[in-house]
Parts: structure tokens; sequence; C-alpha cells
């Protein structure tokens, strides 16, 4: 029974459970799209947990020994097919509602408790892995399909928005408007350029999902993000506009400025460089946030998800951002790392020898407006490796 233990002596588990956020709610969608073979574990235990009555997050040695027995009731009775369904909670001190389907274009569906810090309803999460076309979906639930490569949403004060500077269409009434979040995914192989009721924009790189506010009120502007992002955030001191990722000991808080993050969850470090303005880099400690790194134009703070630790260093920005124009630019970086950003623009696999792709540094400029195969023989070179194709969306590198 230790694949149920784990997650029961998980507090991170338990606290998804009984009171989703925004923040674990993307985090154990994450972790279910990297560990599949766990799916079935997390859906007994879940069923179970939420038939319990509890007025507390914590479980304690007796309710863990009785979701135990239960779940051995559950294994040695035939099992049926996994369905999509709707499991209601019992917790009437926790005013949330979370649906869950798995596999390709699984999706989540949350209605926050009001207290919550960041309490927005209505949250529909789906797999970038199951998208072929950059998608936008509204706090209605709507779901819209944008099928240009580089695609444009911008969200207007009064309440529109406006798609490919084309399509036009209203969102919700304005009292609503305050607790509703919207996402903004772009599937591998595109990008997109968002404009926020505040005037902010936000250009997305390949392989991102955005979650945002459809109007910013209170004492913040908050988003998040799973991806990569430059951000050119209009100035407001009185609200700051904060990027939360999925790593909830990190965020990132402005004023006015630009910057660029680099926060894919597959990714061991998170990577955010200034460009203009001034950004403190938060990190919590004790649900605090206690220590702030201030980070000055020209400067990259790197976040090691491992060992949470933040590192400074002067950087040539154009080496973090000339993706926006179609340029992928680097210098003394990994071939695994350069590989790990065609394979997302170009929304392709390229299979390279772990050892050999760390140990190869390599500096140089890459035109990604070329098609696919004149960029990855120009990768080749400047790899002094040779390629193979497989097919159309696998190449080997040796």
């Amino acid at each position: 029974m230790s694949q149920y233990s784990k997650y029961l002596d998980d507090q991170g588990f338990i606290d998804w459970i009984f009171h989703p956020t925004v923040e674990n709610s993307l985090y154990w969608e994450s972790f279910l799209l990297e560990n599949p073979e766990e799916e079935e574990t997390i859906c007994h235990l879940k069923n179970i947990l939420q038939s319990l009555k509890t007025k507390d997050h914590s479980l304690t040695d007796s309710e863990k020994k009785e979701i135990l027995e239960k779940i051995l009731i559950n294994i040695e009775q035939p099992k049926k097919p996994t369905k999509l369904r709707r499991l209601p909670l019992k917790f009437g001190r926790y005013a949330a509602l979370l649906v869950i389907a798995f596999g390709l274009g699984s999706y989540f569906i949350l209605e926050w408790d009001t207290k919550e810090d960041f309490s927005f309803e209505n949250i529909r999460t789906t797999s970038i892995d199951s998208l072929t076309e950059t998608q936008l979906i509204l706090n209605s639930r709507e779901q819209l399909l944008i099928s240009n490569n580089k695609s444009t949403v911008k969200y207007t004060r009064s309440g529109e928005v406006i798609v490919n500077d084309n399509d036009t269409l209203s969102t919700s009434k304005t009292a609503e408007r305050a607790t509703s979040l919207n996402q903004l995914i772009v599937p591998f192989g595109k990008r997109s350029k968002i404009s926020l009721s505040d005037g902010s924009v936000v250009h997305l790189n390949a392989g991102s999902r955005f979650v945002f506010p459809e109007k910013f009120n209170g004492n913040d502007r908050k988003v998040f993000l799973d991806g990569e992002a430059f951000f050119e955030v209009v100035s407001n001191a009185d609200q700051p506009f904060i990027v939360k990722t999925l790593e909830k000991e990190y965020e990132i808080e402005v004023v006015g400025t630009k910057f660029n993050v680099s926060a894919y969850a597959s990714d061991k470090h998170i990577l955010a460089v200034l460009t203009e303005g001034e950004v403190h880099i938060n990190k919590a400690i004790n649900s605090f946030y206690s220590k702030k790194t201030k980070l000055k134009p020209g400067e990259l703070a790197t976040w090691d998800k491992a060992d949470k630790g933040i590192t400074v260093a002067t950087v040539n920005t154009d080496d973090y951002t000339l993706w926006m124009e179609g340029i992928l630019q680097f210098e003394s970086q990994s071939v695994y790392d350069v590989a790990q950003k065609i394979e997302r623009f170009y929304n392709i696999q390229i299979n390279l020898e772990e050892t050999l792709a760390n140990e190869i540094r390599i500096s140089g400029k890459l035109d990604l407006a070329n098609n696919v195969e004149k960029t990855l023989a120009n990768f080749a070179v400047v790899s002094a490796l040779k390629l193979d194709k497989i097919n159309d969306k696998e190449y080997g590198m040796k």
C-alpha cells in the first residue's frame, strides 16, 4: 500500500484535494502528465478522500487507517472503466468544486473558495500536449481555437476580446469580471501575444499556458505562467504586477517594466531576465515572502528548483528575448538546452545522448524563420554533430 501512503503523507497533495488553488492544481496536472502510471492511484485516493467528512486539511493516523481500509475494499471489488465524472466535495468549509478528466485533453474546472488569497472562479486547464491550435478559454467555459501560428488577443477595458485584430466578442458582465480567470494556451510550434485589460502586453512562447483575470481588481495584478513569456508591464505603483509559476515559493513582482520569464514545468530552472525597469524575485520562507532579490537591467536571475537557490548574473539579454523575433541566439549554452528550444518552436523531437548533450557548449544564432530541415542542419554544423532524420517529427543527433 506504499503507493497510497506516500500521497497521504504529502501535505501538498492533501491541500490540493481539500483546498485547490490555481497553483497546486497546475502542479498536480503537470505531475500527472509526467507520471501517467500514477493516474489510477491518485484517482482512487481522491474519490475516497472526498468521501470523508472532515473539517481539517491535515489527516490523523486514524483517518489515514480508515482511508487505507477503504482502498483495500475498493481494490477487491470489480473495477469499472474510468469515465469522466463529477466528484462532489463534502467538506462544507471548502467551497470548491474540482472535476478531473485524465488522459489527452484532460482539464480542470475549479470554483475557488472565496477566502482563498487568489480567489477567482471557473478555471479550465487543458493539456498543452493535446492541442494543435492556440486555445483561449473564457470564464464562460467557451473554448476558442485560434489557427494562426502567431496569434494576437486583446482584452479591452470595456469587456471585449479582439482576436487577430479581426474577430470581436463580449466577455462576462462587469460585476462578474472581478473574479473571472481566463486562460491562453499556446501549443508547441505556435506563439501568441496578448494585451491585458490594464494595457500590459505579454508575448507567449511555444508550449506555454497563461492564466489571467479579465479585469485586475484588488491590491495587485496577479497572473500565472507555465512556459515562457516576455512581459511589457504598464506602470501602476498602487497595483504591482505579480507573476506566479508552478513553483509556489517563487514569484516575480514589478510595478512597470519589461522582462522575460522562462518557467517550463519540465525545466530544472526558472529564468528571469530584466531588460528595462526593476523587478523583485520573491522567495517564500515559512509561508511568507521574506527574501527578495532585486534585478537591474541586463541581469539574469536563475532559480534552481532542486536546491531553491537564486543566482544573479549579468548577461546579453538578446540571448533570452530574441525568440520573439524568430531568432534563437545562444552563448556558451549546452546542446541540450538549445535543442529543447528548437523542439518547442517546431513541435518536433530531437534525440540526443544525455551525457553528450550536456557536455558540449555552443554559441551562435539560428533564424527560426527557416524551415525545420534548414534550422536543424545549421544546428548540426554549430554543434559539430551528425543529423539523422527518423521521420517528419523526430530526429537524431550524435
